[in-house]
């Protein structure tokens, strides 16, 4: 379904960082996914990368409200493939995580920023049955599944919008950070609404990282207003007045990658699991340079490999599907996909 965003460009707004508050940009992208004319910048100052200038809050909100599953998924229905991945990827995952570093297991509250379809929140209904949750979702059509999937009480709109009385034992803001837009006020939000064991559990795409995976602009999206990576997002958390007690990523970097390493190549993920602690003045800005060298040598990798990169991740993402679902057939199609990527790594990567 082709939908036309470029209504959302009628009025932009020119925004300056939001984790150093420099009006310092240096751009490294002047297009997104869906081939809208927006600049993606790296702050010079401390390595955040975001759209400036971006549509202001109002197409934002339109942009959910209508168009945006539309525009990523091709439908505004609720897709149960997508919840099973989601629970799933909770019990295997986010769970154990929570349970290694949090010190309590026992949660009364749950807060979801970005539910999405529900699937995480429901995994930790499914695992704790005294918990309670509550849901934020901007995009309708998502906030109506993950209500009827979970006894979530799921609130539809932007969580800088958000009120609420409650206070949570866990906070989840899965792969949603990047989507909203003062991530360091929501953020600082979030630690106001923790118990005082309360912890963060923060996941988001390692964009520089990705870049391996996907072309330049393919990793640019408008409803994307920021991008981050390994040292942007800690100093991020940081500034927001958290204390990191738990952490997973992987750092790819096309300078110290070879042939043999693509099959390495995922989409990474930066996990983080966070305390409230003391808002300090005095966080280390990460190196912009480091940044911005990971980024331009990931891109070129990428250009020299691209054809290999592609083949293997199509073999890849046929496996993680028949992964995520139990059904015998897709059994079959499991072990068939792979015998045929343990064949196509004798032949390429030899």
């Amino acid at each position: 379904m082709k939908i036309n965003l470029n209504r959302y460009m009628d009025e932009l707004e020119h925004v300056s960082c939001n984790a150093c508050g420099a009006d310092d940009g240096d751009t490294f992208c002047k297009k997104e996914r869906f081939g809208l004319p927006l600049n993606s910048v790296i702050c010079k100052q401390c390595g955040l990368m975001y759209i400036n200038p971006r549509p202001v809050k109002r197409m934002y909100q339109e942009f959910n409200k209508s168009d945006y599953r539309k525009a990523v998924s091709g439908t505004d229905e609720g897709i149960t493939r997508i919840f099973r991945q989601e629970v799933v990827t909770t019990q295997r995952s986010i769970i154990p995580f929570f349970k290694k570093h949090a010190g309590f297991d026992d949660p009364q509250m749950l807060l979801d920023v970005g539910c999405s379809y529900g699937g995480i929140a429901g995994a930790f209904l499914e695992r704790y049955r005294d918990l309670e949750a509550c849901g934020v979702e901007p995009v309708e059509k998502n906030a109506e599944y993950a209500t009827k999937r979970t006894r979530m009480n799921v609130t539809t709109g932007l969580f800088e919008d958000y009120v609420t009385e409650n206070k949570f034992d866990i906070a989840i803001f899965a792969q949603a950070i990047n989507h909203t837009l003062d991530p360091l006020a929501n953020l600082k939000k979030i630690r106001s609404l923790l118990t005082d064991r309360g912890v963060l559990y923060l996941s988001i795409q390692d964009t520089v990282s990705a870049l391996l995976n996907r072309p330049l602009e393919r990793m640019v999206e408008v409803n994307h207003p920021y991008m981050f990576c390994r040292e942007s997002i800690q100093y991020l958390v940081k500034k927001a007045g958290f204390e990191i007690i738990g952490y997973e990523d992987l750092l790819l970097d096309g300078d110290s990658l070879t042939r043999q390493d693509i099959p390495r190549l995922r989409f990474p993920r930066i996990r983080i699991l966070a305390r409230k602690t003391e808002e300090k003045d005095d966080i280390e800005r990460p190196d912009y340079k480091e940044i911005k060298r990971r980024i331009t040598s990931n891109v070129n990798f990428r250009e020299q490999w691209h054809e290999t990169i592609d083949k293997w991740h199509k073999t890849y993402t046929v496996k993680k599907i028949a992964e995520e679902d139990g059904s015998k057939i897709n059994a079959v199609i499991n072990y068939l996909t792979y015998l045929s990527r343990r064949v196509y790594k004798r032949i390429f990567f030899k």
